[in-house]
């Protein structure tokens, strides 16, 4: 396993199905990963030092690996309240990027495939996504 200090925020799959998640949240208490799917799973993140949560989901890896079509058949069902939006490893580009590594100014592409999934528009699940994202890292929103 990779040491927590090496990994990249957010989403990184390691192997086997298994994924690393790492955040940034030093005001909050705890933080859990809602994994959605056929059954629905919060799965406790641990404290590490200077506000990192850390934690490793078995079964969270990459969507094309997983049965039935990825995970997006679960988007429509995320909570919008619970609702994150972000670009994902760096080997796994969005379409029509794929083959490329990932950039975090793929962001709009993933926002409009979710709002897709989710029937609504982009500049409304933008709103949306912020609000949650000023929320968790009690960030002013802009």
């Amino acid at each position: 396993m990779q040491s927590n200090a090496n990994l990249p925020l957010g989403a990184t799959y390691s192997s086997h199905g298994n994924c690393d998640f790492l955040v940034w949240a030093p005001r909050a208490k705890n933080v859990d990963v809602h994994i959605l799917g056929a059954e629905d799973r919060f799965c406790p993140m641990s404290f590490l030092p200077r506000g990192y949560f850390h934690a490793r989901v078995r079964g969270a890896g990459r969507a094309e690996e997983s049965p039935g079509g990825g995970h997006r058949p679960a988007v429509p069902l995320a909570p919008a309240d619970r609702l994150m939006v972000a670009t994902a490893p760096p080997y796994l580009a969005p379409d029509p990027y794929g083959g490329r590594s990932n950039d975090p100014a793929y962001l709009p592409r993933t926002l409009e495939v979710v709002a897709g999934l989710r029937h609504q528009e982009p500049a409304a699940l933008s709103a949306i996504v912020s609000a949650n994202s000023a929320r968790l890292f009690r960030l002013p929103l802009l």
